[in-house]
């Protein structure tokens, strides 16, 4: 038998200890890259020698070129296009203008309308509600006439006869009172004995023959007072009037 055989040992000492680590490597030690991968390697070569700036093998855009009308060398026919132009736009500019300036007007006038509308409205509405005020004035106020005939009659009848002068005085200062608060809400009295004979304010229940000339015409004798508020007459006086013979 041969000594290779016959000591093992022998023989594993002649292969190459390299081998053996690359086979059997130790625990943590580092690995070699294998030989073949299938996955490319990224070569940073060609990685570097990529351009950094793309945009400078993409072409530039073209200029804007010179309009040839505002150059110096530009010709009659190249002037006279260009000023053609400039008066096709300075009139399209004044017609929008023009446009413009109607639309402003128009609104003007609208809203003049429409706040003249409004003034009239509101006016209307204040003279209605003053109307209706006045109305329901005069309505209160005409409620009053019978009992303040009435007190009056009652004082002229008191004065004739033989009366308490107290308390003939006490309906007197209620008579004044009375007429004060119906003056204050507007009301007149209209007591026309001596004056003219006026047909808008007197009513003539009978006529008297006068001699005097004076008294031609003129109340003599006043049987009810009358009333206005305002210009509105409320009563007229109930009157006798003299009539020259």
């Amino acid at each position: 038998m041969s000594d290779q055989h016959k000591n093992p040992t022998v023989a594993h000492e002649d292969e190459d200890p390299r081998g053996q680590e690359e086979a059997h490597p130790r625990d943590g030690a580092p690995r070699d890259k294998p030989w073949h991968t299938d996955e490319p390697q990224a070569d940073d070569t060609q990685a570097n020698s990529q351009p950094e700036n793309d945009d400078e093998d993409q072409p530039h855009p073209r200029e804007e070129q010179t309009d040839p009308a505002f150059s110096a060398n530009a010709t009659k026919e190249q002037l006279e296009a260009r000023l053609h132009v400039l008066e096709l736009a300075l009139r399209a500019s004044e017609a929008r203008l023009a446009e413009t300036l109607k639309r402003q007007d128009d609104m003007v006038t609208a809203y003049r309308k429409m706040q003249t509308e409004f003034e009239g409205a509101k006016q209307r509405l204040d003279r209605e509600r003053n109307e209706k005020l006045e109305r329901e004035r005069r309505t209160l106020i005409e409620v009053f006439f019978d009992p303040l005939d009435n007190l009056e009659r009652s004082i002229a009848a008191a004065t004739a006869t033989t009366c308490d002068d107290k308390l003939l005085d006490g309906l007197k200062l209620v008579l004044r009172q009375f007429q004060n608060s119906l003056m204050d809400l507007g009301l007149e009295r209209l007591d026309p004995k001596g004056q003219p004979f006026s047909p808008e304010l007197h009513e003539a229940l009978s006529v008297q023959p006068v001699k005097d000339p004076a008294q031609d015409g003129m109340v003599l004798e006043v049987w009810q007072v009358g009333y206005k508020v305002g210009d509105r007459l409320l009563r007229p006086a109930r009157v006798l009037i003299g009539k020259k013979q």
